[in-house]
């Protein structure tokens, strides 16, 4: 599959502005929307690094695409304002809060300081996380998520506290609801997607590794919570 990821990578990097930062889409003509966004500039990181990874191990040298990944790092930690644009209010977003954290573009205290300073904004006790500062909505994916980050930077007291609230949106077939409406309780949308399940049992991974999966958040190597 190595061609494939290849041609991937360099066809995300093709899409780069100029600080580093990667543009979020590009249409079926060719056009690139000249925005982008800090969860998806974060995930591009983790799928570069882990491209990288993979080139190491069969011999290829991949220069370019390190040097892109230091300049998107950059790009998300010293110039926040070029990854929103000027009709978006910044930062309502819960994956732009926990997203360089969760992928490892912070590391250290400073991914500690990040979710400690966004918790209040965005963590509705005895609930999980808001999808935005803008809606009385949590939803499980991005309590998954939040879990995960946590997690990844040894915060599992809070990490499996988050964790647990998301079971309230299981139904009885197992899958998860995608969300629900603060105060009323009320869950909504009356769905279940399979990517909503799939975060949660990534979370799940962190603490019960069940498969090298864990590994692919979990920089630090394997750690007993």
């Amino acid at each position: 599959m190595w061609p494939a990821v290849r041609s991937a990578i360099d066809f995300v990097l093709d899409m780069r502005g100029p600080s580093g930062e990667i543009y979020w889409a590009r249409d079926n003509v060719g056009t690139i929307y000249p925005t982008a966004l800090i969860s998806s500039c974060s995930s591009t990181y983790l799928s570069i690094k882990s491209a990288l990874s993979i080139a190491t191990t069969i011999g290829e040298e991949r220069t370019d695409w390190k040097m892109a990944n230091a300049a998107l790092v950059k790009a998300i930690k010293e110039m926040p304002c070029i990854l929103n644009t000027p009709q978006e209010n910044r930062f309502t977003f819960a994956m732009d809060w926990y997203y360089p954290a969760m992928c490892c573009v912070v590391n250290g205290n400073d991914a500690k300081l990040s979710l400690s300073n966004g918790w209040n904004k965005f963590v509705i006790d005895g609930f999980g996380c808001l999808c935005s500062l803008e809606q009385g909505w949590v939803t499980a994916a991005e309590t998954s998520e939040l879990a995960i980050a946590l997690a990844v930077h040894g915060e599992y007291k809070d990490s499996a506290t988050v964790y647990n609230w998301i079971h309230q949106l299981r139904d009885d077939d197992g899958a998860y609801f995608y969300g629900m409406a603060l105060p009323t309780r009320e869950i909504w949308p009356e769905e279940k997607p399979t990517w909503t399940s799939a975060a949660v049992v990534l979370a799940a991974d962190m603490f019960r590794p069940m498969s090298a999966t864990s590994l692919l958040l979990d920089h630090h190597g394997p750690t007993t919570p």
